[in-house]
């Protein structure tokens, strides 16, 4: 049997009724005390990078996110900076996932690396080395919570590091963060 838990931070009551339609159970309680979360405290964005980016080679980059997110609730992603910067209202922890996806027009790549940076400094990343140098094609994800306060900003930045051609990140990297709301 799951516990099922109810917060009403006005007090009242709440009536819980059975499928024919007679009140089975009326639960009754005081204004509650305490945190209560806010839907202006909610934040989620997606979003594609949808164009691909050309990399130079082996040097860590910040994505290009500069597009609006396919979803953006609670916040807006900063286009200029490409970076998400917590306020006040909306400090906290951050589920954050970044999927990086890269290429390169010859077999010749070897290392990608996705991370995910928090103030310009990496809280979290993934790597795809392989030897004989033959990646043409690589997805690297990697995900974190991560604790945003007042003015704290997260963005992504990749690495890939090829032999001959040109390191792509596809248009198809894409990003989701979401406050867990507690």
């Amino acid at each position: 049997m799951a516990n099922l838990k109810l917060k009403n931070p006005s007090g009242g009551s709440l009536n819980l009724v059975s499928a024919d339609g007679a009140s089975d159970l009326t639960v009754t309680f005081p204004a509650a005390t305490g945190t209560v979360i806010t839907t202006a405290s909610q934040v989620f964005m997606r979003a594609r990078l949808s164009t691909d980016q050309t990399l130079t080679d082996a040097t860590v980059t910040i994505a290009n996110f500069t597009g609006t997110p396919s979803i953006q609730i609670g916040a807006t992603w900063d286009t200029s900076n490409k970076r998400f910067t917590a306020n006040s209202t909306n400090a906290g922890y951050y589920l954050v996932t970044f999927n990086a996806q890269f290429f390169n027009g010859s077999n010749n790549g070897y290392n990608a690396v996705a991370r995910i940076a928090k103030n310009g400094s990496e809280t979290i990343s993934n790597e795809l080395t392989l030897n004989g140098s033959d990646i043409r094609h690589a997805a690297v994800c990697v995900s974190d919570i991560v604790y945003l306060a007042a003015n704290d900003y997260v963005d992504f930045r990749v690495y890939f590091d090829v032999n001959s051609g040109n390191p792509v990140l596809s248009g198809d990297s894409c990003f989701n963060l979401e406050r867990l709301n507690y």
